[in-house]
């Protein structure tokens, strides 16, 4: 996975949300500097779905988790599960694990992780102002 212990998250792995949906990983990261992703954001049905866009003025925002490095492997195979991420398949995977820069509000770009949504957006709403703010009941 190299060294970057970072991942970007926009959607349901936001602050706030991942105890309620990956209670197991929450004590191994924390969440550190908000930011952006040059991307466009879909609304999918109960989760937003991410693609990379070249554009500047199209944004995904969210925040950046750290990961601790001696949980790294175990953080990852939570989060490719969750996300349905299959590195030996990527083709049926509902989402695609990248590197990807992030744009923090400070100034500051940093290296990062990001789940990019893996299927066609031909029929799925936009998000235009790239904030992901629908929450499922349960959370």
């Amino acid at each position: 996975m190299g060294s970057i212990n970072n991942i970007f998250v926009y959607g349901t792995l936001r602050e706030g949300r991942l105890e309620n949906v990956l209670p197991k990983i929450k004590r191994f990261v924390t969440y550190s500097d908000k930011g952006y992703v040059k991307g466009r954001l879909f609304d999918v049905g109960d989760f937003p779905g991410a693609k990379p866009a070249r554009l500047d003025n199209k944004k995904v925002y969210g925040q950046l988790i750290e990961i601790k490095p001696e949980h790294e492997s175990e953080v990852f195979r939570e989060l490719d599960e969750y996300e349905e991420y299959n590195p030996s398949n990527t083709d049926s995977s509902l989402f695609v694990r990248k590197k990807v820069n992030v744009f923090t509000k400070e100034g500051k770009s940093v290296n990062a992780w990001i789940y990019w949504y893996n299927h066609k957006v031909n029929n799925l709403k936009e998000i235009t102002d790239g904030i992901y703010r629908k929450r499922k009941k349960n959370l």
